[in-house]
């Protein structure tokens, strides 16, 4: 497995504290998201104040796990699109027989 190591942004919500009034949530994020503006609003605006700076270490999962889970992700996309495009063949089909059947009573 492979691990990679990267910097991010510890963020701290000061209201949820511990039994010994120690800051017991903390939201790790990319500096990214406090490199703008709006996004640093955000987190002040839901109660959370930057705590300092953070290394995140990741360990990957093995490539065929991963790849795993994607097909198995594309085959539940193309069940729901064959899915809803039967629903809507149906749908359709049976639109057009009412105006047959329309059509026919006219004619008879």
């Amino acid at each position: 497995m492979k691990t990679i190591t990267g910097k991010a942004v510890a963020l701290c919500a000061p209201g949820q504290q511990g039994p010994q009034n120690e800051v017991s949530s903390y939201v790790i994020v990319s500096p990214c998201a406090l490199d703008e503006g709006v996004l640093r609003d955000v987190w002040a605006n839901i109660g959370y104040v930057y705590a300092g700076d953070a290394t995140v270490e990741i360990t990957l999962r093995p490539d065929a796990d991963t790849t795993a889970d994607a097909v198995a992700a594309i085959e539940a996309q193309q069940r729901k699109v064959l899915a809803e495009s039967q629903a809507e063949i149906t749908r359709l089909e049976a639109q057009k027989q009412s105006l047959l059947a329309i059509t026919n009573e006219v004619t008879e």
